[in-house]
């Protein structure tokens, strides 16, 4: 009888060695100590220093192979981010249960009152993997309006949402690309909806490029057909993303310096004309200096200052 405990044992002991290997990455080569945390250097220079992103995914973005370290801890560790990560595993865009992408973020916005500088959304795999319905893209912009019931509903309501509440930039991304038609299907839905909703997109998926591994890459950088090790998000997935955010965040930031910008350039002109059509109409003898040239000032002052004052509040 011992002797049978001892091998249920160590059955039961290699069995979960094998499962810590296969499914959490234990002792792969892309988790190695190269690859760890606290080894990579801060990039004191980075565009991305002191920026909040919020990133609301699934698996792959808490890092399931990878010890708990994804993408996210690098972007904090090298560029000096903070992240607030909204990422549990098997989670799906599909409203199903209480742990989906929607609950999960009305649950984060009611305790959030700030938005974030930017907001990152995994397109999960996970509706794919458990055949939520696709959904279609639909012609309404209000979160109530969409049949969240769906992926592309679920999709369409995280970004009211977030437009609504935060009004901050939006980035969705995809896993790299793998042998999967449902999810491809939605990834090309994503891509429709971009255009609805004008929102970044890093596209992974469809990167020719940046899918055209070699054999000794992919085993290093993937655990399985979808969760990256360390090494591939380190060395693969981080600078497709410092490069989005960094773009999208610099975009941000134009439009108040255009805003003043245009505004100098738009109100300085009819100053000027004020000022000229004063001295027109001061010299000029083919009109009285009384009510006429009062009234053409004072036409001419309302414009201004009124046009003036409205620009100036979109530009702050």
């Amino acid at each position: 009888m011992k002797v049978l405990f001892i091998v249920i044992g160590i059955i039961i002991l290699i069995a979960t060695i094998i499962a810590l290997r296969v499914f959490f990455g234990l002792g792969h080569p892309g988790n190695a100590a190269p690859y760890a945390l606290r080894r990579q250097l801060p990039r004191d220079n980075s565009p991305l220093r002191g920026k909040t992103i919020l990133c609301l995914g699934s698996s792959i973005s808490s890092g399931f192979s990878s010890g708990g370290v994804s993408f996210l801890d690098y972007l904090a560790r090298i560029d000096g981010c903070r992240i607030i990560q909204e990422t549990v595993s098997a989670t799906t865009l599909a409203d199903r249960g209480y742990f989906s992408y929607l609950k999960r973020l009305r649950r984060r916005m009611a305790r959030m009152p700030q938005a974030p500088d930017c907001f990152l959304c995994q397109l999960s795999t996970n509706d794919a993997t458990f055949r939520s319905v696709p959904g279609r893209v639909s012609r309404c912009f209000r979160a109530e309006d969409f049949d969240v019931s769906t992926t592309v509903g679920g999709m369409e309501a995280v970004l009211a949402m977030v437009r609504e509440k935060w009004d901050c930039p939006i980035v969705f991304y995809t896993t790299a690309r793998y042998d999967n038609p449902r999810y491809h299907k939605l990834v090309n839905l994503l891509v429709d909806l971009q255009e609805k909703w004008d929102f970044a997109l890093l596209d992974l998926w469809h990167d020719n490029a940046f899918n055209a591994l070699s054999p000794e890459e992919r085993a290093l950088y993937m655990n399985d057909a979808i969760h990256p090790t360390r090494a591939g998000y380190l060395l693969w997935w981080l600078p497709q993303f410092q490069k989005i955010l960094a773009e999208v965040l610099s975009k941000e930031l134009s439009p108040k310096a255009g805003a003043a910008a245009s505004a100098f350039c738009w109100h300085f002109a009819p100053a000027v004309l004020v000022a000229f059509a004063q001295n027109c109409i001061f010299f000029s003898r083919k009109f009285p200096h009384g009510f006429l040239q009062n009234e053409l000032v004072f036409a001419f002052s309302l414009w201004y200052n009124n046009g003036w004052s409205i620009i100036d509040k979109e530009a702050v």
